[in-house]
């Protein structure tokens, strides 16, 4: 990270502009002009609206961060994975739509939140006396599945 009034040197940058292989691919590379027949967009499906109204929808959103380990081996890393759903009742939303105003306590109940974070084993690491790194993975994935589970109310 930068000190304060410290700028970057781009120094990486212009070394990979310089390099002979990227000069060639670009010395045989042409930029996209608007209109030229060259943009081929993805297949349009048409869609038939339908009268179907889900009872239930599920939002889930997360991330992960790699956490370098020292057991001996080399590259041995967990990754540590955070993620949380939303389940709506759509129903119940429904109703209380006919409200002027919606209790929260009332709203509270249409929605059901499940924050989870786990730690699974990653390169050369084996957990719990697995075998290899691919089963002390599999077991601790499995392992915290089992821990997240949706209530409704």
């Amino acid at each position: 990270m930068p000190y304060q009034g410290e700028f970057a040197q781009h120094r990486a940058l212009k070394r990979l502009l310089e390099d002979d292989l990227v000069k060639a691919l670009l010395s045989e590379s042409k930029q996209r002009e608007p209109g030229d027949g060259s943009l081929v967009l993805p297949y349009q499906a048409k869609v038939v609206p339908s009268a179907f109204e889900p009872r239930l929808v599920l939002a889930i959103d997360g991330g992960q961060m790699e956490i370098p380990l020292r057991n001996g081996y080399p590259g041995a890393e967990a990754g540590y994975v955070s993620v949380a759903g939303v389940l709506m009742d759509l129903r119940k939303l429904r109703e209380l739509e006919s409200e002027e105003f919606i209790d929260p306590s009332k709203f509270d109940e249409v929605e059901s939140v499940q924050p989870a974070s786990t730690v699974l084993p990653g390169c050369n690491v084996i957990y719990r006396n697995k075998g290899s790194a691919r089963d002390s993975f599999r077991l601790a994935f499995h392992q915290s599945l089992r821990r997240c589970v949706f209530r409704r109310t």
